[in-house]
């Protein structure tokens, strides 16, 4: 049976008898576009279900698609002796998907920093809008490397990948030899690690999108169980005028209930929410009373202007000082003060000058004035029943950490010329150990430490402060 295996082989077949191995390798772009477009419709999605106005991200599209595909080609191509112009070829095999999303992200950054004053929008949502979906992509295109007998690992025993479809297993396999490009002269089966990727890629987006949002209102106490008046559940369903009214900027829809009173067998109509409609009741549709809001705002507002105070304060005070010792230079100069005492004025004038203004010299400091701006009150006025949020900008670092552990994960069974660090196995390792890092970092940063210091009023993050 081996022996079949290993020599009936109609791809390989063709490959010897025509050197064209592969009819079908025009699916690795055809794929590639179908996960780029899935992508796109996935965060369209979200962005309408979170009611953002759509037309900067539609506008990103002819930014970010074409960092991704020229930056993903030119860093996978680097290296292999192709013809140097070739290496911008980005329908061709070669496609660092790495590469490609970093490109693609960066370019995102810059032009969502630009657009986000527009709305007033965070960067934020757009990137928990966007990039969790490039899993969805991921796991789509990825496909694409089967049809192109790309992203293969070591060598294997065919025989225990009999269960996979003919129409996988028979192309596990190289063409050519990825260090030196040229043709292989014998049949070697290798890992699918395409395959592996697209099963890890869409179990990421599953988690990302669904498990954990579900997770966090698991584990957050519960409205309906804080204030019953307010959230009316299918169990306890209450009349409409029994219902607490809270402050939403936009309807709240409620079901309705019918029952009968035995007593005087008077139909009486009983309204409730929904899981989802409560959730947006007490945090997503929740609006802080503006006069509260803007109380809270003008906190922050006063920390950021007493910054600009103390740097004028300190820069008039650094201006009189070298008035002050320009005047005496001067006097040197016309041999009306000696070099002695100008020396002695000078030392004195600068030792007063820092003991004067030292408090100003701190609190001038930008990144002082950073890490000690307060949102807390805002953020927790937003959130009046203080309910466990999965704040924006969590799922952006998660997709970092997540794709961090996949790709050390696979790349431990690839050829060291084959990792996007060719033949420099352990700076690969290190670089993408420091990626997960950076994912939980920027996890950590956004769940815990941003909205308890950098909220604005009349922003939108997780909802619209």
């Amino acid at each position: 049976m081996k022996t079949n295996i290993l020599t009936n082989n109609p791809y390989w077949d063709q490959w010897i008898n025509t050197g064209n191995g592969e009819t079908l390798s025009f699916l690795y772009g055809v794929l590639a576009i179908a996960g780029i477009l899935t992508t796109i419709a996935a965060a369209a999605t979200t962005f309408a279900i979170k009611k953002v106005p759509m037309r900067e991200f539609m506008h990103s599209i002819y930014i970010m698609i074409p960092a991704a595909l020229v930056g993903g080609s030119l860093f996978g191509k680097l290296g292999t002796n192709i013809v140097w112009y070739r290496v911008f070829f980005f329908w061709e095999p070669g496609l660092s998907i790495f590469a490609s999303l970093l490109f693609g992200s960066f370019a995102g950054y810059l032009w969502f920093s630009r657009v986000k004053y527009r709305h007033n929008i965070s960067i934020w949502v757009y990137a928990d809008a966007i990039i969790p979906h490039m899993f969805l992509g991921q796991a789509i295109g990825r496909w694409g490397n089967l049809f192109n007998h790309e992203l293969l690992g070591k060598p294997i025993d065919i025989e225990k990948y009999q269960w996979l479809p003919n129409f996988i297993w028979q192309r596990l396999f190289y063409f050519y030899d990825s260090a030196s490009g040229a043709p292989v002269d014998a049949l070697v089966y290798r890992q699918p690690l395409f395959l592996y990727e697209s099963f890890a890629t869409l179990t990421a987006w599953i988690i990302i999108v669904f498990l954990v949002p579900l997770l966090f209102k698991l584990i957050s106490k519960k409205p309906w169980k804080l204030d019953p008046l307010a959230f009316p559940t299918r169990a306890k369903p209450l009349p409409i005028d029994a219902i607490k009214v809270l402050p939403n900027y936009f309807e709240v829809i409620y079901n309705r209930k019918k029952t009968t009173k035995q007593s005087d067998m008077i139909n009486k109509e009983l309204l409730f929410l929904s899981k989802s409609n409560i959730w947006k009741k007490a945090y997503y549709a929740y609006e802080v009373d503006e006069t509260v809001a803007q109380q809270f705002q003008q906190e922050i507002n006063q920390h950021r202007e007493n910054r600009l105070k103390a740097l004028k304060r300190y820069n008039d005070g650094k201006a009189k000082l070298v008035e002050s010792i320009a005047t005496k230079q001067d006097k040197v100069t016309k041999q009306k003060l000696n070099k002695t005492e100008f020396k002695k004025f000078k030392n004195i004038a600068k030792s007063e000058f820092k003991r004067n203004f030292a408090t100003e010299k701190r609190d001038k400091s930008l990144w002082r004035n950073l890490w000690t701006t307060d949102s807390s009150k805002l953020t927790q006025a937003n959130n009046p029943y203080q309910l466990t949020i999965l704040r924006i900008g969590a799922k952006t670092g998660l997709y970092v950490t997540i794709y961090g552990i996949i790709r050390s994960v696979l790349d431990s069974f690839r050829t060291p010329f084959e990792l996007p660090l060719k033949n420099a196995p352990i700076s690969n390792h290190v670089v993408l150990g420091l990626a997960i890092i950076l994912g939980l970092l920027l996890f950590s940063f956004a769940q815990f430490i941003a909205p308890n210091k950098w909220r604005e009023e009349r922003w939108l993050y997780e909802k619209s402060y």
